[in-house]
């Protein structure tokens, strides 16, 4: 929980100054539950749920620079153990930013989540996310997970959730750095807040901490917002903030980035 606390710290600090810089890195926007531990929504009935966001941005004059991001998700909401719901997911995303012509970050990312609720709003969940980003240095990172939520509050102020568990990792590095295996403690604490006409907002924070040294942790926090725009269309505005106690040599342990994507869903 330290980490989470730190994390709220860092939004509130943090995120009115980095979060609003300029990235020269070009590093790319990672939904906090895409690096943790899933968060689909929650149905009712068996349901298929697919959804496309795409983002894109050019300038030119002084500078010229090109950024494109995309993402696809597919959950299929289904009955699992004693009728309860049972949620799988998969999601791909990429996002590439050139300037002045040189690519400065291209990354690709592909997840499998499950998720089986219980009685009483718990749930179990496993996860296996892969990613390539070679200007953060990681030819792969692999993330094995498996953990425990509970759904804290629910009503017409919002849902609050926590969920924790454990993950292995596997890191290999773009550079001559040795490659990492490890086991890590993860943390997942989320709220949404969703209006009349379906549009919403968010607020997660997300944590990672090796098991071997408590001073090699990850925090990722994101504040974001939904705009529901009709006949299967939306808009996402998001701000997210990555935070690594010990990166990669040679790298920054922050990050940060404003996204706008275009969505569809069916």
């Amino acid at each position: 929980m330290r980490a989470i606390v730190t994390s709220l710290l860092l939004l509130v600090g943090l995120g009115s100054v980095e979060a609003m810089a300029e990235d020269v890195n070009g590093v790319a926007v990672v939904d906090v539950q895409q690096r943790y531990i899933p968060d689909v929504s929650i149905a009712t009935t068996p349901t298929l749920q697919q959804r496309i966001d795409l983002g894109f941005a050019n300038t030119s004059g002084n500078t010229e620079t090109l950024n494109f991001n995309g993402k696809y998700q597919l959950i299929n909401h289904t009955q699992g153990y004693h009728g309860e719901m049972l949620h799988i997911g998969v999601e791909g995303g990429l996002l590439v930013t050139k300037d002045g012509g040189s690519t400065t970050n291209e990354e690709y990312t592909t997840t499998f989540k499950l998720e089986q609720e219980f009685a009483n709003a718990w749930s179990l969940y496993f996860r296996l996310d892969w990613l390539r980003n070679r200007f953060k240095n990681f030819n792969h990172k692999i993330m094995i997970g498996k953990g425990v939520g509970k759904e804290i509050l629910s009503g017409s102020y919002g849902t609050l959730k926590l969920k924790l568990g454990g993950a292995y990792n596997i890191q290999h590095y773009h550079n001559t750095q040795a490659s990492d295996y490890f086991g890590s403690f993860t943390q997942y604490l989320s709220y949404q807040r969703v209006f009349q006409n379906q549009s919403n907002f968010y607020i997660k924070v997300g944590a990672s901490e090796s098991f071997e040294e408590l001073k090699d942790y990850e925090i990722i926090g994101v504040l974001g917002v939904t705009f529901q725009l009709g006949e299967g269309f939306h808009l996402v505005v998001e701000e997210e903030m990555d935070y690594d106690a010990l990166p990669a040599v040679g790298f920054e342990t922050h990050d940060s980035k404003t996204i706008v994507r275009l969505g569809y869903r069916f």
